[in-house]
């Protein structure tokens, strides 16, 4: 069995086209339970074509992308100290405690 791409696909009994996901479409309307999407097209998400749903579920996808990727570069940047606790974390004490 060939393996699912994802991207946007036309079906024959639907106006729109639709995004597609391990077989499902974003929108949550259609499926793809037999064949495969060999034609799969990624980006023009802007198209006037495309099903209004799968493209707000896109550009939410892109940017949870952006976000996680922007996230993961700063987690890998911070800096670890002599003591095994993060530098810009070492200096930091709960407000109830008192020295």
């Amino acid at each position: 069995m060939a393996e699912f791409k994802e991207g946007w696909n036309y079906l024959i009994n639907s106006r729109k086209w639709h995004y597609f996901v391990d077989r499902r479409s974003l929108c949550g309307r259609w499926a793809m339970f037999f064949g495969d999407n060999h034609d799969a097209q990624l980006g023009d998400n802007d198209s006037p074509v495309n099903c209004a749903a799968c493209r707000r579920a896109v550009e939410k996808r892109e940017k949870d992308d952006a976000r996680t990727k922007r996230v993961s570069e700063t987690e890998s940047q911070a800096v670890v100290g002599a003591d095994g606790a993060d530098s810009h974390l070492g200096a930091m004490q709960r407000p109830d405690q008192s020295e």
